[in-house]
């Protein structure tokens, strides 16, 4: 990702971060294609973006847009003291940016760093066109004037049981740690006004937070590597649902997944296993377990 630019955002009256083009500019997206913009960043923002991109090419959807955190901008308000990007070092940060911002730039996909409760980006995202939003791991709270703009509506993948009232906010995992939870899920849910209280979707199966000693793992990032492996499989049958919707010209928001008995067996014995304590994630990109979750969903999906 480029330096943040205090011209550009002062050009276009954003305050912050601006508009990233890619190497290439983004092929037509056909007519009759799903337009889908992300709001994501960090491993879990990654995990969203590479399971649409394993599976797209397959299916009759494209990412037109994205926008993302840029926690190295001191004037970014993305609540990066509470969210998870409090645990990274600047190097980190810098290598998770930067990651986004390359395959972005070689899918052809604009990515915005900037507020969204602007002008300027309500300019960028009617210009984009989504028929539907996604979002997972982004700092800012959506408006209304966002999360009700595309037709199909817009979902948050929460990781934390918003069914049980568990780790709403920006600190799921330090709640879940002080709390000492044994276990906990992924919540997908629809963007509404309160922030984490949308209409619940789907939930994901359980993920262990205890090593095997019964212990609390004791890295907020170890947990954090753990849940995102949940993504690619809950945005595979999120997909398989919706996507018929779109086809029938069925401007329906999504009421819940009829398909979780068929996450992947493999992941949830990864979710289940024991945590390791005291050891460091293979961080800041998607680690081995994800690739493997990636290239799967793609072989699926051209199968």
């Amino acid at each position: 990702m480029e330096d943040f630019s205090e011209d550009y955002a002062t050009q276009n009256d954003i305050g912050w971060g601006k508009l990233q083009l890619p190497e290439v500019p983004p092929a037509p997206v056909p007519k009759e294609a799903a337009r889908i913009v992300l709001f994501g960043s960090t491993l879990g923002g990654i995990c969203l973006l590479e399971s649409l991109l394993a599976m797209q090419t397959a299916h009759n959807w494209r990412i037109v847009g994205m926008a993302t955190d840029d926690a190295l901008d001191p004037r970014a308000k993305i609540s990066a003291k509470k969210r998870i990007w409090r645990f990274y070092t600047p190097e980190q940060k810098a290598m998770l940016q930067n990651h986004l911002a390359k395959r972005c730039s070689q899918e052809g996909i604009p990515l915005y760093t900037g507020p969204v409760k602007s002008d300027y980006f309500l300019q960028l995202i009617t210009e984009w066109a989504p028929h539907l939003n996604l979002m997972c791991c982004f700092g800012q709270r959506i408006d209304v004037s966002v999360f009700t703009f595309s037709p199909y509506g817009m979902y948050n993948f929460h990781p934390s049981n918003l069914m049980a009232k568990e780790g709403q906010g920006p600190k799921p995992y330090s709640y879940a740690l002080a709390n000492g939870l044994n276990y906990t899920r992924t919540t997908l849910h629809g963007v509404s006004h309160e922030l984490d209280e949308g209409p619940i979707v789907a939930l994901s199966p359980y993920v262990y937070l205890k090593t095997a000693a019964g212990t609390v793992a004791d890295n907020p990032l170890l947990v954090d590597e753990r849940m995102t492996l949940i993504v690619p499989e809950l945005t595979r049958l999120f997909m398989e649902e919706w996507l018929p919707l779109f086809k029938a010209k069925t401007c329906a928001k999504m009421r819940h997944l009829s398909n979780l008995h068929t996450f992947n067996e493999q992941v949830c014995s990864w979710l289940l296993a024991p945590m390791q304590a005291n050891t460091h994630p293979d961080y800041p990109l998607p680690g081995p377990q994800h690739r493997q979750i990636f290239e799967q969903l793609k072989q699926q999906a051209h199968a």
